[in-house]
């Protein structure tokens, strides 16, 4: 094995080595963020529980652990997928110090570079994040887990796919600061619009029906309502098959939409620094 090679293997480790310690460096913001997951798990369970009570109907065929289960995987992969931290904040930071031309110096590309970078914080997060909560969860409510190891397999790919869409959508949205040097206002927008259209909390199929075509339509589905159907068993065989599909889809589409922007914008850079 060369010395490149080594090295390549080694980036991923240093940057889960450097998202551990960014998180753990403030112990009591790191506890009160596990206990503000388990309020919202509580919350949820009884606000889901009082809403199947009065109209067990209009969830369909799923039970009301299923529901329930449905919401703390919304709440968990929210802990992963953190909206608050990832690509775009990276993106907005390094414009708005200008670090961005320090950046387009180094040896290794920028996107590899805050791909790597949310990496490591992903797998913080799913350890320390989202361990505590799904534990949680599981011994007090006893929220449901996959029936077999094929659905297990299939919620682990849709979880996959899911963060490379979430990634490329955000890098994406982290461009704009090219033009607006900060995301302030515009982060608001899209926070909302994410967690409105992807069915992170309520379920699509929930929604009017002259509205599902077109969040069918949108990646933001592909974030969180898939993974979180094939979960619980919502889309299972043939048809969670297909919801992976369109996450591939999607991914390869935001991927190529990052990467043409991302090399526009470049020269962009380039040519304004002289």
């Amino acid at each position: 094995m060369t010395g490149m090679s080594r090295e390549s293997l080694a980036l991923p480790g240093v940057f889960i080595r450097q998202a551990f310690l960014k998180w753990t460096a403030y112990r009591t913001a790191f506890w009160v963020d596990v206990f503000s997951r388990l309020l919202q798990i509580y919350v949820m369970y009884t606000v889901w529980s009082l809403l199947y009570k009065e109209k067990p109907s209009a969830f369909g065929a799923l039970s009301f652990e299923q529901v329930f289960g449905y919401a703390v995987v919304g709440i968990l992969l929210g802990a992963i997928l953190s909206l608050d931290e990832g690509p775009h904040i990276r993106i907005a930071e390094r414009v708005r110090t200008g670090m961005i031309a320090v950046e387009l110096m180094k040896p290794i590309s920028f996107v590899r570079l805050v791909a790597l970078e949310s990496f490591g914080d992903l797998a913080i997060r799913v350890a320390l994040y989202a361990a505590i909560p799904y534990l949680f969860a599981l011994i007090v409510f006893r929220i449901p887990v996959p029936q077999t190891p094929g659905q297990a397999a299939l919620f682990l790919t849709s979880l996959v796919l899911s963060t490379v869409v979430q990634f490329f959508a955000h890098f994406l949205f982290g461009l704009i600061s090219f033009y607006t040097l900060d995301l302030v206002g515009f982060q608001f927008a899209y926070w909302a619009m994410v967690r409105f259209f992807s069915g992170q909390w309520i379920p699509i199929y929930m929604y009017p029906e002259a509205l599902k075509p077109f969040l069918y339509a949108l990646p933001f589905q592909a974030m969180f309502a898939t993974p979180q159907s094939i979960y619980v068993g919502q889309l299972h065989g043939w048809a969670a098959t297909m919801a992976i599909l369109i996450q591939g889809i999607w991914a390869l589409v935001l991927g190529g939409a990052a990467l043409w922007a991302w090399r526009r914008l470049q020269r962009h850079v380039v040519i304004q620094g002289g």
